[in-house]
């Protein structure tokens, strides 16, 4: 741990009262949303992955921040320093895998989307581990502060080509999924989308700008990225919210389709060619019986063809999946 240079009073002054500030954000924004989340706590077990990602998230905000004022003063700042960082990746981590789980759905769990999340979230794991163990501390004016953040600027530029790719991939999935416009999900999930985008850009970009010119001071400095990975997580949280009461809602109104525009599906039943275990008819052996339990040929008892506005699904292989809605939670 090094000593910086001692700044101004009334910089150090404006640190504390930014990093206190952003503590009564937080907690406003952590009390305001506690009905929901004790909603998300009677959810039987096991829970989705998105309800643990979305505590997390929260936990790991409120956390920071109270770590981050109660640290002045600390006889050992690299801990503390270290500390914060974990909480800081957590954010991120969480924020990750919220979008990342919501790109599978919308994907109806590609294989090739799924690894592509999966090698995402694990690489944004090992920066963090590697940005957590090279941590720096200073202290200065009795302030226990972030130091030179030259090896936690990989893992920022890491975790937003992440999370710009996820969302990338989540917004062409749903481009070609105008079936799921049934009160107004498509437009919420894309306009999510656009909106947390807006977010990891602005949010990412004021990292990147705080680390690279690095000569403001290690006091603001720290309370900067500290407002940054605050507002990642209220953006995060806040966008999770609005898509569980969205999907909660439809869960208890499923006939209400005011929003959706009437669909004519047309409906064709092919039997399928089957071979009877143990009878045979009149020596032949063969019959045609599409509720036979018995070998199937192949041939596909129902397809489904949507005039509406979606895109339709037939037998073929490239068929895309139905997307449920408990799928998005």
């Amino acid at each position: 741990m090094d000593e910086d240079v001692e700044p101004l009073p009334n910089v150090v002054l404006s640190a504390v009262k930014l990093e206190h500030a952003l503590l009564g954000v937080y907690l406003w924004e952590f009390v305001s949303s506690l009905p929901h989340s004790f909603e998300r706590l009677q959810q039987p077990f096991p829970w989705p992955a998105a309800t643990w990602a979305y505590f997390f998230c929260r936990y790991s905000a409120l956390a920071l921040v109270i770590v981050t004022v109660t640290g002045i003063g600390s006889h050992d700042c690299l801990t503390d320093i270290r500390v914060a960082y974990s909480l800081n990746y957590g954010i991120v981590f969480s924020s990750s895998t919220l979008i990342a789980l919501r790109t599978c759905a919308v994907w109806t769990y590609d294989r090739r989307i799924v690894a592509w999340a999966i090698l995402a979230i694990l690489s944004e794991v090992a920066s963090a581990i590697y940005c957590v163990v090279a941590a720096h501390a200073v202290k200065i004016s009795g302030l226990c502060a972030y130091g030179h953040f030259m090896p936690a600027i990989p893992s920022v530029v890491l975790a937003t080509l992440a999370d710009v790719s996820l969302l990338s991939l989540s917004l062409v999935g749903l481009w070609g999924r105008r079936e799921i416009r049934k009160k107004g999900l498509w437009r919420l999930l894309w306009g999510q989308g656009m909106i947390l985008m807006s977010i990891s850009f602005a949010i990412d970009g004021t990292v990147l700008v705080v680390m690279l010119i690095g000569g403001l001071n290690a006091a603001l400095n720290t309370a900067l990225l500290t407002m940054a990975d605050v507002g990642l997580a209220i953006g995060a949280t806040r966008m999770a919210r609005l898509l569980f009461s969205f999907v909660d809602h439809y869960d208890s109104n499923p006939t209400d389709n005011s929003d959706e525009q009437p669909r004519i599906q047309l409906t064709t039943v092919r039997p399928s060619l089957s071979i009877p275990a143990n009878d045979f008819d009149d020596g032949s052996g063969y019959e045609f019986d599409s509720e036979a339990m018995s070998v199937d040929l192949g041939l596909a008892l129902k397809t489904t063809v949507s005039t509406g506005s979606g895109s339709g699904s037939g037998s073929g292989g490239d068929a895309r999946k139905s997307l449920r809605l408990e799928q998005l939670i």
